[in-house]
């Protein structure tokens, strides 16, 4: 540990807090920061990322600080405080919020003029977008020009010795916009610019992961521009063999994915504009789902579906940016929008009932010539040709079970049935994601033009569903399929012999009831209870009644309307037996003058008599507890006969070792043996004069 430093810096205005812990190390003629701040502090690694640790962790910042002996007020002016917790854990940056990952430390970026002028460096320059210095206008440096020397913040900038007038010479003049855009964010307080100048700054990290390489003004250019809602005038190239055009919507896959909406917002505002020919080399990132959707432009729903049915092959969990660009070029069409052309909405909510992965395999097939897929809406919006209006339409895939049942207006259950009773085909696949139906469109219309649900007719003429198929019945109408007669799950009637039928008629005029119903007014509806009034009733909680049933202590067999509602007369029943027929532990104890422990002991242990558990009380049955009553009128324990007399519990032992007494009843067996005498034995004798219980026994 280094004590009384000679040297104790004052912090600057907009000072880094690891340029004053330079400053500190160098003017105590230490040239390593790292190895400054471990000798200080113990509890810094000795690691390459030890620095931005320290930077981001405000504590341990603090601690070394004050091990060097820096005023307090120095320390706080510099130190990013933390604020949030968890993965939204930020840094108080400048006054405003940023995220952890939002600095970097990896590299010292310098503006050497401002280094030489003030002696220090800036906080601005410690994040991640920081590509200019402000005031020159000049581009930041990393690194050495002359040597190529990294700059880092261990031992500073020119820690190669090299002359800074030489190096102040190669600084980069960058544009005014673009040099001083980060500084107006900070001097405006500008949180929701700042945050969005972060999404922005991955997005060029982005097209760098992707092999658009761009260089060190380029990017600071494009930085400013697509902060501002404008495309790079001379968008980045990959070269290579491997090259190919990289979509829009993937180029923008930071911003579309961002949490933030000022982010989501600048991506649609970029893609409605003219897009340039981005060209991109290395497409083997991959994405989450989640991701996956937000760049496609999906919903959870139509996505899950195009996965299923393998137009999207995860892999371990993830997707390759490549397939995603792949099917997104595949559906942008070349064709300009038209009257012509619908929208997947309308041919989901129309007569054709057709999903988007449905219209994506059909495209890929061939059968639709002419669709057109905007940029800046994605898949969602994508427009097709009608089929119905197509010269040459072609064959749609097999519609899905959910499909089918929209299609004929009933619930998936219904559709199941139709095809175990065999009024509608369909192919059953069963793979490691589930079961999944399939429906010939043929056999789907072959169904609808020869049969009708009772449901979908009652609706269509405004009358109850519930008694409607009643209602045709009571007119002569056999049902095709029903409960009673096939075990279908809901009525269905053949078109043919219901054409003639005056519904308006049958919805409102009189009908006998197959089912032979009384009337609603004669019948009595018992009230019920769910498992907390249950619970409650019984004295227990839900997890309680839950562990009773189980158990086999109530049985509620008998009062279940259904799995979560109970008759409240039977549970009162239920509640006046359990109360009538037993006792709690203690009371049955106090009733044999005896405690708990050794009610327990005596005839619970020795497994004379079983105790139930209830809840958290331990009951003994009544007709146990009476025949209990009946022994122990005669007989009794060591304990009690010492209790009586007046003498201690080894008494009877004593008695019986020398042949003046032996046990009447032995129960339980090894350690939970217990024996039992007779209350009228002559050997107690000589104690009756001291115990009158015992005389009167005898």
């Amino acid at each position: 540990m280094i004590a009384h430093l000679p040297f104790r810096p004052r912090a600057q205005a907009g000072e880094s807090p690891l340029s004053l812990l330079r400053r500190a190390a160098h003017g105590n003629g230490v040239r390593s920061t790292l190895g400054f701040a471990v000798s200080l502090n113990p509890e810094i690694d000795y690691a390459e990322t030890a620095l931005g640790t320290l930077a981001r962790n405000p504590e341990l910042f603090r601690n070394t600080c004050l091990a060097v002996g820096i005023a307090a007020a120095d320390i706080e002016s510099t130190v990013y405080r933390r604020v949030g917790a968890g993965g939204r854990d930020q840094l108080i940056w400048n006054g405003l919020r940023v995220p952890v990952g939002g600095l970097s430390f990896r590299r010292a970026k310098t503006c050497i003029t401002c280094l030489q002028e003030q002696g220090y460096s800036a906080s601005e320059w410690d994040h991640r977008a920081a590509a200019a210095c402000a005031r020159h206008e000049v581009l930041l440096m990393d690194a050495c020009p002359l040597c190529r020397a990294a700059w880092t913040h261990d031992r500073g900038a020119l820690a190669c010795r090299c002359p800074a007038e030489q190096v102040q010479a190669l600084a980069i003049p960058t544009p005014t916009p673009a040099a001083t855009l980060l500084h107006r964010l900070i001097a405006a307080s500008d949180q929701v610019g700042l945050s969005l100048l972060g999404c922005v700054e991955q997005v060029l990290t982005w097209w760098q992961r992707l092999g658009l390489s761009l260089e060190p003004l380029s990017r600071a250019v494009a930085l400013e521009r697509l902060f501002t809602g404008r495309w790079p005038e001379s968008p980045p190239m990959a070269d290579g063999a491997d090259s190919k055009r990289l979509h829009p919507r993937v180029a923008l896959a930071p911003l579309l994915t961002s949490p933030h909406p000022a982010g989501r917002d600048l991506a649609a505002k970029l893609l409605e504009k003219d897009v340039p020919h981005l060209v991109g080399a290395h497409l083997d990132a991959v994405m989450s789902a989640s991701d996956a959707m937000a760049v496609l432009g999906l919903r959870r729903v139509p996505f899950g579906k195009l996965v299923r049915d393998r137009h999207l092959v995860p892999r371990l969990g993830v997707f390759a940016v490549s397939d995603l660009d792949q099917l997104l070029w595949s559906t942008q069409g070349a064709h300009a929008p038209s009257q012509d052309l619908v929208s997947i909405q309308q041919l989901r909510t129309g007569k054709h009932r057709l999903s988007l992965s449905a219209i994506v395999g059909e495209i890929h097939a061939g059968g639709i010539k002419a669709y057109h897929c905007p940029v800046n809406r994605g898949l969602e919006g994508l427009q097709v040709q009608d089929p119905s209006k197509a010269k040459a339409p072609g064959r749609f895939p097999e519609f899905g079970l959910k499909e089918v049942a929209l299609h004929l207006g009933v619930h998936t259950e219904c559709v199941r049935s139709l095809v175990r009773t065999g009024l509608l085909s369909a192919s059953r696949d069963i793979s490691a994601a589930g079961v999944r139906w399939t429906f010939e469109p043929e056999a789907v219309a072959q169904f609808e033009n020869t049969y009708v649900f009772a449901s979908v007719l009652a609706k269509a003429h405004a009358a109850p569903v519930t008694t409607f198929a009643s209602r045709i019945r009571s007119a002569g109408i056999a049902p095709a399929s029903g409960p009673d007669m096939d075990g279908g799950l809901t009525y269905v009637f053949r078109r043919a012999e219901i054409a003639g039928l005056d519904f308006n008629r049958i919805a409102t005029g009189d009908y006998v009831s197959p089912a032979g119903r009384r009337p609603l007014s004669t019948r009595r509806r018992k009230q019920t209870l769910g498992w907390a009034g249950a619970a409650r009733t019984l004295g227990l909680s839900s997890q309680q009644l839950r562990v009773a049933a189980a158990d086999g202590w109530i049985d509620l067999s008998g009062c279940a309307s259904d799995a979560r509602r109970f008759i409240e007369e039977d549970v009162h029943a239920i509640c006046d037996r359990v109360t009538q027929d037993h006792l709690p532990l203690l009371a049955a104890a106090s009733r044999l003058s005896q405690t708990p422990s050794q009610f327990r002991k005596t005839w619970v242990d020795t497994g004379l008599i079983s105790v139930r558990r209830l809840g958290d009380r331990d009951l003994v049955p009544l007709a146990d507890l009476e025949s209990l009553q009946a022994l122990w009128e005669q007989l009794a324990t060591g304990s009690e006969i010492g209790r009586l007399t007046g003498r201690h519990r080894t008494l009877c032992s004593n008695l019986e070792k020398i042949g003046q007494l032996r046990p009447v009843r032995v129960i339980g067996t090894g350690t939970r043996k217990v024996k039992l005498y007779s209350r009228a034995a002559e050997a107690f004798a000589r104690f009756l004069p001291a115990n009158p219980a015992i005389a009167d026994t005898a």
